[in-house]
């Protein structure tokens, strides 16, 4: 990662001003810059938010976050990893519209600064967690060591960080039950966040369709495995989803709708059962305002 803090003109217009609200002395400024990153991270943001995450100055909470938007640049890319850890020419499709979020070098770079910021005793704890949650997004060999002691650990918060690690790594199956048969609360909603991502969810299938459908079911449980039937999607995802975009619950109703339009599920529900598009909240329209955001919207 370089060392030097590289001048706001050598950004192009792109990126230049989510630059400069990272480096602002207002903290409403740089929470809106991290919130908007993740989507348009390239080797030159990625260098800046590792940059954001290892400054002493700035809090703890807003550091992590920062790495956590390193995360999806890497899920984006790691199909195309190569054997030295960098990345292959990936193909372009018939036009060449399709290009990686990062280069081999940045690839590489992102990857390897964020083990070192893992390993770092010297940081804080979340900085570390986050660390280790973003790098899972492009699964290493040290990432099952990390999985694995973060859940032997007695810290709460390290064993939370365990549960999402394992549902991106094989082989945590029996953990990932374990912590869903659990009695913190919040760790078993991301083992149920967990089981989707990974062959678990065909054990606690039943599990999170009854939970999702329970009307008097904790709020956050509901939503959780709501969030997993729409990675997982087992064959009654649809019919119970669909159901559930009903559901007196506004934000149980949100999720619902979200999870279908996620997971594609529309498309195993009959066109009795679909709802007017119209009525779905998505617009094509929506994607070219991702990148069409002017200076008044900061």
């Amino acid at each position: 990662m370089p060392e030097d803090m590289p001048p706001l003109d050598s950004f192009d217009d792109a990126t230049r001003e989510l630059v400069a609200a990272l480096r602002s002395d207002d903290p409403a400024v740089r929470e809106h810059a991290l919130e908007e990153i993740a989507p348009v991270v390239d080797d030159g943001l990625a260098w800046e938010l590792l940059r954001f995450a290892r400054d002493p100055e700035r809090g703890d909470e807003e550091r992590g976050q920062a790495l956590i938007a390193l995360g999806p640049a890497l899920e984006e890319c790691r199909d195309e990893e190569g054997p030295d850890g960098g990345l292959e020419s990936p193909p372009g499709g018939t036009e060449g519209w399709w290009e990686l979020p990062l280069s081999s070098a940045g690839y590489r770079e992102v990857t390897e600064d964020l083990r070192r910021i893992y390993h770092d005793g010297s940081l804080p704890k979340l900085v570390r967690r986050r660390a280790v949650e973003a790098a899972v997004r492009a699964p290493r060999d040290w990432h099952r060591e990390a999985a694995a002691a973060a859940w032997r650990s007695d810290d709460p918060e390290w064993r939370l960080t365990a549960a999402f690690l394992m549902g991106h790594l094989p082989g945590f199956q029996d953990e990932i039950l374990a912590a869903f048969r659990g009695r913190d609360p919040v760790i078993r909603r991301e083992a149920m966040r967990a089981a989707g991502r990974s062959a678990t969810g065909e054990v606690l299938a039943a599990d999170l369709l009854a939970i999702a459908a329970d009307r008097s079911a904790d709020r956050d449980d509901r939503l959780a495995a709501i969030a997993a039937l729409a990675d997982h999607q087992p064959d009654e995802a649809a019919g119970v989803l669909d159901r559930l975009v009903d559901d007196p619950d506004p934000e149980v109703a949100a999720a619902a709708r979200e999870a279908l339009e996620e997971a594609d599920l529309w498309a195993g529900l009959g066109d009795d059962d679909l709802e007017d598009p119209d009525d779905i909240g998505f617009d094509v329209d929506d994607l070219a305002e991702l990148d069409g955001r002017g200076e008044e919207d900061w």
